[in-house]
Parts: C-alpha cells; sequence; structure tokens
C-alpha cells in the first residue's frame, strides 16, 4: 500500500515564514519565492528549485537544491545538502 505523506508547496514571489517546530513527514518544495524556517524542519526533505531561495535561521534534516538558493542564518544547521546534479 502506498502512504501519501502531506507536504508543503510554496509557490509565488513572496516571502513566507514558519516559525516553530514543523512536524510533517511529507516535501517541502520551493518553487517561488523565499521561504524562511525559523524553527526545525527535522522530519521534510526540503527541494529548492531555480529562482527560489530557502533561508535557515534554525535547523533543517535535508535540503536538495535544484537550481535554487540556500542562506544560512547565524547558528543554522543543515544536516545534509544535496545538489540535484540534473540542473545545469
Amino acid at each position: 500500500t502506498a502512504t501519501h505523506l502531506p507536504g508543503l508547496r510554496k509557490a509565488g514571489g513572496a516571502s513566507l515564514t514558519l516559525t516553530g517546530n514543523l512536524y510533517y513527514e511529507g516535501p517541502t518544495q520551493v518553487l517561488e519565492g523565499t521561504l524562511v524556517i525559523k524553527g526545525k524542519a527535522l522530519k521534510t526533505e526540503i527541494t529548492v528549485y531555480e529562482g527560489a531561495t530557502l533561508e535557515v535561521h534554525g535547523s533543517a534534516a535535508v535540503v536538495k537544491l535544484a537550481g535554487g538558493k540556500l542562506v544560512l542564518g547565524e547558528g543554522a544547521k543543515v544536516g545534509k545538502v544535496i545538489a540535484d546534479p540534473s540542473v545545469s
């Protein structure tokens, strides 16, 4: 049986800030604009696409860069950063 885990898709040019601890386990996709994490995102893999930005001011388990940008605030922690080789 397939299991569907809810996630988050950030679209549009504006900035979205998430604070506190994020407990969902589905994928997070930053398609456009900026997603700011001010807390802990320890159970989701965050994919940042071309033209989008992820700012981490807390901690994130896995960040996959698919042409997007990662900005680390002071004291930020990222467990693993993956550069997607299929994006040139």
